[in-house]
Formats: C-alpha cells, sequence, structure tokens
C-alpha cells in the first residue's frame, strides 16, 4: 500500500465511477483498475462491489473510507504545517532583553508582530547583561537585545544597533559637577562611582577601564549595587556620580537627582540586536525582517 493507492481509492468512492475517476485523477481507467486491485490485495478485503452497471463500496470498503479520508486530511495538514514551520511562518522564538530600553520599541513591535504572525510564539524573557549574554552564548535564546559596551565582540554572532544615545552622569544636585552644562571624560577622571555589580554587569565595567586607560587616572568605584533601585538610592545619600544610558533615568528622576550628557563620542551606547549567524530557527529571518533586519546583510562582530 502507498499513499498514492490510497488517494486513488478516495476519488473512486466518492464519484463510486471508474471513468469519472481516472479523468478526475488523470489516469487511464487501467491504471485506476490495478491501484485498486493492489490496494484491495495489501488490505486483504474486497473495497468495492462491481458489475456491469454500478460501483458501490463494500461494507468494509464504506469503513476503510472514512477512516483513510481523516487520515489523508491529517497529512495533508502535517504536510502544511511542516511547510510552513520551514518557511519561518509556524513556529517559537526565545528573546532575551535588559529591562528599561526595551519600552522604546518592544511593546508594540511584539504586538503588530503576534498580530501579523499568530502561529509564532514568542517566549520573552528579561536577564541582566551577564547572564543574557551567557543565554546567548549557550544557545538558550534565538536573539537578544543588550546594549554595545555589555556585549563583547565574539565570533559568529551578528549585531545591528536598534538605537543610540549618550551615556549621561548622574548625581545629586548639590554634587560639584552639577555646575556644568556638559561633562567630559576628563572631569570624571576624579570622581567616585556607584556601579552594578560585576556579576550583573561585568562587561560595563571592562569598558570603563578601557575609556579611562588613556587618562592619567580613572574614577573609582565606591560602592557597588545589585540593581538599578539600589543604585539610585544609594546615588541620593551619596557624593559618588552614576555613569547610565539615558534611557534608564526615567523611573528614577526626582528632584534630588540631576544628569549631564558626556561630551565625547565614544560615551555613545547602541542598543543592539544580538543573534548567531549559524542560528537554525526557521522563523528567526520572519522576526528579523519584521524588525528591518534581514539575516543577510547583517554586521558580524
Amino acid at each position: 500500500m502507498d499513499f498514492k493507492q490510497l488517494q486513488v481509492f478516495l476519488v473512486t468512492a466518492e464519484s463510486l465511477n471508474f471513468t469519472k475517476a481516472s479523468q478526475s485523477l488523470g489516469l487511464t481507467h487501467s491504471s485506476v483498475s490495478y491501484q485498486i486491485a493492489a490496494l484491495e490485495q495489501s488490505v486483504g478485503v474486497k473495497l468495492f462491489h462491481r458489475d456491469k452497471h454500478k460501483v458501490k463500496l463494500t461494507p468494509a470498503g464504506r469503513s476503510f473510507y472514512y477512516e483513510v479520508r481523516e487520515l489523508v486530511e491529517t497529512y495533508e495538514q502535517a504536510k502544511e504545517r511542516a511547510r510552513k514551520r520551514a518557511c519561518g511562518e509556524i513556529g517559537e522564538i526565545f528573546i532575551g532583553f535588559l529591562g528599561g530600553a526595551e519600552r522604546r520599541f518592544l511593546p508594540l513591535f511584539i504586538k503588530r508582530f503576534q498580530a501579523s504572525h499568530p502561529l509564532i510564539k514568542l517566549h520573552i524573557k528579561r536577564y541582566d547583561m551577564v547572564p543574557l549574554n551567557a543565554a546567548l552564548d549557550e544557545g538558550r535564546l534565538d536573539i537578544g537585545f543588550t546594549l554595545s559596551h555589555g556585549f563583547e565582540a565574539r565570533k559568529g554572532f551578528a549585531t545591528r544597533a536598534i538605537f543610540s544615545e549618550r551615556l549621561v552622569v548622574a548625581m545629586r544636585h548639590d554634587h560639584p559637577l552639577a555646575d556644568q552644562q556638559n561633562i567630559s571624560l576628563a572631569d570624571l577622571c576624579q570622581s567616585s562611582l556607584i556601579a552594578l555589580n560585576p556579576q550583573i554587569a561585568e562587561p560595563i565595567r571592562k569598558w570603563t577601564e578601557q575609556v579611562f586607560a588613556k587618562y592619567p587616572s580613572a574614577p573609582r568605584v565606591t560602592r557597588w549595587a545589585s540593581d538599578f533601585e539600589s543604585l539610585f538610592l544609594e546615588l541620593e545619600g551619596g557624593e559618588e556620580v552614576v555613569m547610565i544610558p539615558h534611557y534608564r533615568l526615567a523611573p528614577f528622576l526626582n528632584p534630588r537627582i540631576c544628569f549631564r550628557e558626556i561630551e565625547e563620542e565614544e560615551a555613545r551606547v547602541d542598543f543592539l540586536a544580538v543573534w548567531r549567524e549559524s542560528a537554525d530557527n526557521p522563523a528567526l529571518p520572519t522576526f528579523l525582517r519584521e524588525l528591518g533586519l534581514s539575516p543577510s546583510t547583517s554586521a558580524p562582530l
């Protein structure tokens, strides 16, 4: 028994006419008869009762027809799902992001994507910087949204900037630097910093060391914070400053805190989409195209 025999059987059972079945299938009358005879031999029972005047299903043939019709419908549905999965029309995508910056574009984009691709399920999770990099490295994420200063160059990954903005310095209103309209990196060399713990933001610590390496001195981290809420709480009670992307300020601005932009271009930070160049998830290119990014024109690190 093969699938072609089942298709011939269904068409013949529905028309109860070998001539009409052969015309519908584009086969000769003898070929239809041969396929039915071979199927009956394979099944081991007569499926049709034939005489000179008419063709009808046997009781066994009638029962066989209903089950084969369901089987063929299931097969066609499975074939269509496989085609859609291979084309990236159905599937699932695992997405990781750093908190805060995603508010600028991700919620509206996700809503639009799910409306146009309802058969692609999105698994979205917030990460701190170091765990996000680890999830990308280990293949637990299809795509991540992170900071350029937080994603060290690694072979096999492609990146594309979604938006860019300057780093700012946040401080108390009575801090000596608060009187300046803009601040340079040189102005910060003698400052004390509050920073996020290296366990969650080690790449930022390395970037800070690199960017201040050309200066005679560098700002000194005097306190570490486990999260942004703690960081800004400590900032209000101390004399230190915080270097932070502008988008992170909004939830923490209050009359006691002010911020100043850092002048140098090297203090600009990009918010990146990051994905593995060799990713084999067919749904990922669909996601990237909707995001306005083409896998074939991505910028590899």
